[in-house]
C-alpha cells in the first residue's frame, strides 16, 4: 500500500503547532519509511474475516471428529 503525503504541509502543520523548522522535517522524513507498515480498517477486517473462516473450520472439523470418534467408541463397545 503507498501512501501519499503532502510532505510540506505536513512539515507547516507542525510548525504551526510548535515544532521548529528541523524538527518537523527530521519527524516527517522518519515517519515517512514507516509509510509501507501502515495498517487499515479495510485491511484489518479481511484478516479478521479470513481468520474468522479458519477458525470456523477448524471448529466444525472438531466437532464432526468428536462425533466419530464417540460413534465409534459406542459401536466398539456395542451400544450403537
Amino acid at each position: 500500500m503507498t501512501v501519499a503525503i503532502d510532505t510540506d504541509k505536513a512539515i507547516q502543520a507542525l510548525k504551526e503547532a510548535g515544532f521548529k523548522s528541523n524538527q518537523a522535517r527530521v519527524l516527517i522524513d522518519q515517519l515517512l519509511p514507516a509509510g509501507d507498515s501502515i495498517v487499515t480498517k479495510d485491511f484489518l477486517r479481511a484478516e479478521m474475516q479470513a481468520l474468522e473462516a479458519r477458525l470456523t473450520a477448524k471448529i466444525y472439523g472438531a466437532q464432526i471428529a468428536s462425533v466419530v470418534a464417540v460413534i465409534g467408541t459406542l459401536k466398539f463397545f456395542g451400544l450403537f
